[in-house]
C-alpha cells in the first residue's frame, strides 16, 4: 500500500489508506450492487475533493474525500486507490469536507445504536444545528401493458435538520419544535421569524434563528 502524504502542517505523520479501515460491511456491499445501474448519484459531490480528518486527536490534512449519502459513508482516495472509511474500525471524530464540518451522532438514540454523519451548521454551548443529507432510491420497474420500463433512480431529497444540546436531540419540524427546544413560546419564534423576514426552508435563516435564541 503506498504512503499517503499530507500537507506539511506539522499536524500529522505520514500514513497510508489502511489507517481509515478498508473492510466495508455486508450491508454496504449489498447496497452497492443494488444501486450500481441506477440513474443519479449517491454522492454529495461525484468528484473527490481535499478534506481533513480528525482521528485519535491528530488532524490529517490534504485527504481526498467524498461522501456517499446513500450508504452514509466517506471514501478516501490516494492516487488510483480508494477505500471506505469504516466508522466501526477507527475513532474518527470529525471530517472537514465540502465546506462543512461532519460529525457522527445518534439520530434516534431510543430506537437504534447507529451513528450517522451530519454536517454541523451552527455550534454553540446551548445549541447545535445539524444537517442530515438524504437521497431516495426508486427501484426500477418492468414494462407493462400500460407503461414502459423505467430504470432505478437515486434522487436527492430535502435534508433533515436537527437541534441538539448535550444528549438532547430533536428533528426540526417547524416553529413548535424550535420553541420547544429553546423553551420559549411559539408566538415568540413566529414574531422573530416575521420581523426578520426569515424562512425555515432557508439554511442561512435557520442559523440566524439558532443564534438569536442561543444568546
Amino acid at each position: 500500500m503506498p504512503t499517503l502524504t499530507f500537507a506539511q502542517s506539522g499536524f500529522a505523520p505520514l500514513v497510508d489508506l489502511q489507517i481509515f479501515g478498508s473492510s466495508p460491511n455486508l450491508d454496504f456491499r449489498q447496497n452497492q450492487t443494488k444501486i450500481k445501474d441506477a440513474m443519479g448519484s449517491p454522492y454529495l459531490e461525484e468528484d473527490f475533493s481535499d478534506g481533513k480528518v480528525l482521528m485519535n486527536n491528530t488532524m490529517y490534512e490534504g485527504v481526498q474525500l467524498r461522501y456517499d449519502i446513500y450508504n452514509d459513508l466517506f471514501e478516501a482516495r490516494l492516487g488510483q486507490n480508494t477505500t471506505v472509511i469504516d466508522p466501526s474500525k477507527n475513532s474518527i471524530d470529525t471530517l472537514y469536507y465540502s465546506g462543512y464540518k461532519f460529525v457522527r451522532i445518534f439520530l434516534q438514540p431510543d430506537k437504534n445504536n447507529v451513528l450517522s454523519h451530519v454536517a454541523v451548521l451552527y455550534n454553540h454551548i446551548d445549541c447545535n444545528l445539524y444537517k442530515k443529507y438524504k437521497v431516495a432510491f426508486i427501484p426500477a420497474t418492468k414494462p407493462s401493458a400500460y407503461a414502459e420500463a423505467k430504470p432505478a433512480i437515486i434522487d436527492t431529497v430535502l435534508p433533515d435538520y436537527y437541534l441538539g444540546s448535550g444528549e438532547e436531540l430533536i428533528l426540526l419540524k417547524g416553529v413548535k419544535s424550535i420553541a420547544g427546544f429553546f423553551e420559549v413560546e411559539p408566538k415568540e419564534v413566529k414574531s422573530m421569524i416575521n420581523s426578520h423576514q426569515l424562512k425555515l426552508q432557508n439554511e442561512v435563516d435557520l442559523i440566524k434563528i439558532c443564534a438569536h435564541f442561543s444568546d
